[in-house]
């Protein structure tokens, strides 16, 4: 986004504006599904999602995670102690951004039906939509400190009650980053991933999040329920949209969190 921004008012530079929007709503979308799942909550909106998937009535939108979202400022999430889950998500795209949400979503939508901003109103849709994403993203100041790591190898010594992990820290722009080994007092799931808290605490985001090397740009990337196309289960990349087809590990990882019938 800053890239296509850096030379100047842009179409280019509009959409990815729009697309970080989204882009980001899905990433806060999974952490939210996985913190519900980990506390025991159903959310309707997951049942949704798997109604219209499985059908083949589309695919997941920014719309499904927009909902998720809201889903966490219920009664069920408000009862949970913070310890329990990752309790920053819950307030993610909260009440002070209600209008920044908004006014991106409809400016998302607009694009996607085909009812583009036109030349003379771009660089003032531009301002706007940037103005907007900076309010949302000064109410996610907490995202730094939720580290998301892949965890390529593990061990665990029963006798000690500590593992040693061989992990990945996905920060920057790169998609290859080198790997750490340190010493964790939980059981972890080697080719998973997982939100790391500034409590030190790992919380599982498989399946709603893989890390996948992607067949057609050949990159690692992070993968997350799309649609389906016949009998394919397709997942998106968060980073270039990409998609590609599920195997039967990760279908029984969505059938086992709701995200597809079968459980």
């Amino acid at each position: 986004m800053e890239a296509e921004l850096s030379g100047g008012p842009s179409r280019a530079g509009y959409e990815a504006i729009l697309g970080f929007f989204e882009v980001l709503a899905a990433y806060l979308a999974q952490l939210a599904a996985a913190m519900a799942a980990h506390a025991g909550i159903q959310l309707q909106e997951i049942d949704d999602i798997a109604s219209k998937v499985s059908a083949g009535r589309g695919g997941t939108t920014m719309g499904d995670w927009l909902a998720i979202l809201e889903s966490t400022k219920g009664k069920k999430f408000r009862a949970l102690d913070d310890d329990a889950a990752i309790g920053e998500i819950r307030n993610a795209f909260g009440p002070r951004v209600a209008e920044a949400r908004a006014w991106l979503k409809a400016a998302r939508n607009d694009k996607a039906h085909e009812r583009p901003v036109d030349d003379v109103q771009l660089p003032a849709a531009i301002l706007t939509a940037k103005r907007h994403l900076d309010q949302i993203m000064e109410d996610l100041s907490f995202l730094p400190d939720l580290s998301l790591r892949f965890v390529s190898d593990f061990q665990w010594d029963d006798l000690a009650k500590s593992g040693r992990a061989s992990y990945e820290e996905l920060v920057g722009d790169h998609p290859v980053v080198p790997a750490v080994v340190g010493t964790v007092n939980t059981i972890l799931e080697k080719g998973s991933l997982y939100i790391v808290d500034p409590l030190d605490r790992w919380h599982r985001i498989r399946p709603f999040l893989i890390r996948e090397r992607c067949p057609e740009c050949k990159t690692w990337s992070t993968f997350y329920l799309d649609r389906r196309i016949g009998a394919e289960t397709m997942l998106k990349s968060l980073e270039h949209g990409h998609v590609i087809s599920a195997g039967p590990h990760v279908i029984r990882g969505l059938e086992a969190v709701g995200y597809l019938p079968g459980y």
